[in-house]
Protein backbone atom coordinates (compact mmCIF):
# COMPACT_ATOMS: atom_id res chain seq x y z
CA UNK A 1 0.00 0.00 0.00
CA UNK A 2 1.11 3.55 -0.62
CA UNK A 3 -0.05 6.83 0.88
CA UNK A 4 0.45 10.17 -0.84
CA UNK A 5 -0.14 13.55 0.82
CA UNK A 6 -3.49 14.87 -0.39
CA UNK A 7 -4.54 11.48 -1.71
CA UNK A 8 -6.07 8.31 -0.43
CA UNK A 9 -4.25 5.00 -0.21
CA UNK A 10 -3.37 3.20 -3.39
CA UNK A 11 -1.87 -0.13 -4.38
CA UNK A 12 1.88 -0.25 -4.85
CA UNK A 13 4.62 -2.59 -6.02
CA UNK A 14 8.30 -2.65 -5.24
CA UNK A 15 11.37 -4.64 -6.19
CA UNK A 16 14.87 -4.31 -4.83
CA UNK A 17 18.28 -5.77 -5.39
CA UNK A 18 21.00 -5.78 -2.73
CA UNK A 19 24.72 -6.41 -3.12
CA UNK A 20 26.77 -6.95 0.02
CA UNK A 21 29.88 -4.77 0.23
CA UNK A 22 30.63 -5.77 3.83
CA UNK A 23 29.29 -7.85 6.71
CA UNK A 24 26.51 -5.37 7.49
CA UNK A 25 26.43 -2.85 4.59
CA UNK A 26 24.73 -3.44 1.24
CA UNK A 27 24.42 -1.40 -1.92
CA UNK A 28 20.78 -1.56 -2.92
CA UNK A 29 18.55 -0.46 -5.75
CA UNK A 30 14.86 0.05 -5.01
CA UNK A 31 12.36 0.27 -7.89
CA UNK A 32 8.83 1.24 -6.86
CA UNK A 33 5.50 2.41 -8.16
CA UNK A 34 2.02 3.19 -6.86
CA UNK A 35 -1.36 4.08 -8.32
CA UNK A 36 -3.73 6.63 -6.76
CA UNK A 37 -7.21 6.35 -8.25
CA UNK A 38 -8.75 8.40 -5.42
CA UNK A 39 -6.60 11.51 -5.92
CA UNK A 40 -9.06 14.44 -5.44
CA UNK A 41 -8.32 16.09 -8.82
CA UNK A 42 -7.78 12.86 -10.78
CA UNK A 43 -9.45 12.44 -14.16
CA UNK A 44 -10.09 8.74 -14.43
CA UNK A 45 -11.59 9.06 -17.90
CA UNK A 46 -12.81 12.03 -19.88
CA UNK A 47 -16.38 12.22 -21.16
CA UNK A 48 -15.14 12.58 -24.73
CA UNK A 49 -13.21 9.31 -24.56
CA UNK A 50 -10.03 11.11 -25.66
CA UNK A 51 -7.98 10.08 -22.61
CA UNK A 52 -8.97 6.92 -20.80
CA UNK A 53 -5.51 6.19 -19.37
CA UNK A 54 -5.24 9.08 -16.89
CA UNK A 55 -4.83 6.85 -13.85
CA UNK A 56 -2.63 8.86 -11.47
CA UNK A 57 0.66 7.10 -10.69
CA UNK A 58 4.09 7.62 -9.18
CA UNK A 59 7.27 5.70 -9.93
CA UNK A 60 10.73 5.86 -8.46
CA UNK A 61 14.23 4.48 -8.71
CA UNK A 62 16.33 4.83 -5.54
CA UNK A 63 19.94 3.58 -5.36
CA UNK A 64 21.46 3.75 -1.88
CA UNK A 65 23.04 2.01 1.09
CA UNK A 66 21.41 -0.35 3.59
CA UNK A 67 22.74 -1.29 7.02
CA UNK A 68 21.57 -4.62 8.46
CA UNK A 69 21.86 -6.29 11.84
CA UNK A 70 22.12 -10.02 11.27
CA UNK A 71 20.51 -11.64 14.34
CA UNK A 72 20.10 -15.31 13.42
CA UNK A 73 16.89 -15.60 11.36
CA UNK A 74 15.62 -12.05 11.98
CA UNK A 75 17.49 -9.30 10.10
CA UNK A 76 16.37 -5.70 10.78
CA UNK A 77 17.64 -3.06 8.34
CA UNK A 78 17.63 0.69 7.64
CA UNK A 79 18.66 2.46 4.47
CA UNK A 80 18.96 5.82 2.75
CA UNK A 81 19.08 6.66 -0.94
CA UNK A 82 18.87 9.36 -3.56
CA UNK A 83 15.79 8.96 -5.73
CA UNK A 84 14.48 9.81 -9.16
CA UNK A 85 10.70 10.26 -8.81
CA UNK A 86 8.28 10.51 -11.70
CA UNK A 87 4.53 11.06 -11.71
CA UNK A 88 1.56 11.32 -14.02
CA UNK A 89 -1.81 12.80 -13.12
CA UNK A 90 -0.88 13.56 -9.49
CA UNK A 91 -1.98 17.08 -8.50
CA UNK A 92 -2.03 18.01 -12.19
CA UNK A 93 1.71 17.28 -12.45
CA UNK A 94 3.45 15.12 -15.01
CA UNK A 95 7.19 15.01 -14.77
CA UNK A 96 10.35 13.82 -13.06
CA UNK A 97 11.99 15.11 -9.89
CA UNK A 98 15.09 14.25 -7.82
CA UNK A 99 14.54 13.35 -4.18
CA UNK A 100 15.69 11.38 -1.17
CA UNK A 101 14.42 8.11 0.21
CA UNK A 102 14.61 6.34 3.55
CA UNK A 103 13.50 2.85 4.49
CA UNK A 104 13.39 0.46 7.42
CA UNK A 105 12.22 -3.11 7.77
CA UNK A 106 12.78 -6.64 8.91
CA UNK A 107 13.71 -9.72 6.89
CA UNK A 108 12.88 -13.16 8.28
CA UNK A 109 14.99 -15.97 6.87
CA UNK A 110 12.87 -19.07 6.31
CA UNK A 111 15.95 -20.77 4.84
CA UNK A 112 19.25 -19.68 3.28
CA UNK A 113 17.40 -18.86 0.04
CA UNK A 114 13.84 -17.78 1.02
CA UNK A 115 13.16 -14.51 2.86
CA UNK A 116 9.95 -12.91 4.12
CA UNK A 117 10.15 -9.12 4.38
CA UNK A 118 8.18 -6.25 5.93
CA UNK A 119 9.33 -2.70 5.24
CA UNK A 120 8.27 0.93 5.23
CA UNK A 121 9.76 3.62 3.00
CA UNK A 122 9.31 7.37 2.67
CA UNK A 123 10.26 9.48 -0.36
CA UNK A 124 10.62 13.27 -0.51
CA UNK A 125 11.27 15.65 -3.44
CA UNK A 126 14.46 17.72 -2.94
CA UNK A 127 13.12 20.98 -4.33
CA UNK A 128 9.77 22.68 -4.18
CA UNK A 129 7.69 20.47 -6.39
CA UNK A 130 4.08 19.81 -7.34
CA UNK A 131 4.72 16.14 -6.46
CA UNK A 132 3.02 15.78 -3.07
CA UNK A 133 5.46 14.83 -0.29
CA UNK A 134 5.85 12.57 1.48
CA UNK A 135 5.17 9.45 -0.56
CA UNK A 136 5.01 6.61 1.98
CA UNK A 137 4.89 2.90 1.18
CA UNK A 138 4.35 -0.12 3.40
CA UNK A 139 5.17 -3.47 1.86
CA UNK A 140 5.06 -7.13 2.74
CA UNK A 141 6.68 -9.67 0.45
CA UNK A 142 8.87 -12.67 -0.11
CA UNK A 143 12.18 -12.99 -1.87
CA UNK A 144 14.76 -15.38 -3.18
CA UNK A 145 18.37 -14.97 -2.09
CA UNK A 146 21.30 -16.15 -4.17
CA UNK A 147 24.95 -15.29 -4.16
CA UNK A 148 28.43 -16.63 -3.78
Amino acid sequence: MAWLDGSDLGPSAEAFVRYGIGDAVDLDLQILTSFHPFQPDAKMASDSGADTSALPWLAGVAPGLTYRWDVLQVVPFVGAAVALLSSHGIAAYDGTQFGVSGRAGVDYLLSRTVVLSVQASAHFALTESPIPSPWIQLGVGAGYVWGW
